[in-house]
């Protein structure tokens, strides 16, 4: 399965939830309404986002609008409601930081954690200290590697770094 054919199949499912939710918004408590969707909607979003959301932000569009209009549906908001303040009031991230925040939270644990991740993952970030001996500003900061390419901009190896 290529990532595109992910995001499509993640698209698809929470389009079929979206009815679900308009007959459960009327009947179900604030509170409980946000239990289902981390049951139902937050585990298809998170489930491989460092892979799939390490795209184009055009091909995750269509993920991030459906996830607004289940938002507002839960809420029980209108179109005219910002989209930040859909995301504040449920306490999210959008999709976009979401997907920081996961590479985030894989660098810290090569780094610091490195039991805690496939032994793939140990060796890719570089803490510049372990590069050269002298002592500089950014000598506890993460190696960043050149790139020639926009893919290898891409990578999880100089993302993670950069971020």
């Amino acid at each position: 399965m290529t990532w595109r054919n992910h995001i499509d199949y993640i698209y698809n499912k929470l389009k079929q939830l979206t009815g679900i939710f308009y007959r459960l918004r009327s009947k179900l408590a604030y509170r409980w309404l946000q239990n289902v969707y981390y049951a139902f909607v937050y585990p298809y979003l998170l489930y491989g986002i460092e892979i799939y959301a390490n795209t184009y932000a055009s091909y995750l569009d269509k993920l991030g609008k459906i996830n607004n209009k289940i938002l507002r549906i839960l809420l029980n908001q209108s179109v005219c409601t910002l989209v930040p303040q859909l995301y504040e009031m449920f306490g999210l991230l959008p999709i976009e930081k979401l997907y920081s925040f996961q590479v985030l939270l894989l660098v810290f644990k090569c780094v610091h954690c490195s039991h805690l991740v496939p032994s793939v993952y140990v060796d890719p970030f570089v803490i510049n200290s372990e590069m050269h001996n002298y002592n500089t500003r950014s000598s506890q900061k993460l190696h960043l590697f050149n790139t020639r390419t926009t893919y290898g901009q891409i990578c999880i190896k100089y993302k993670g770094s950069s971020l």
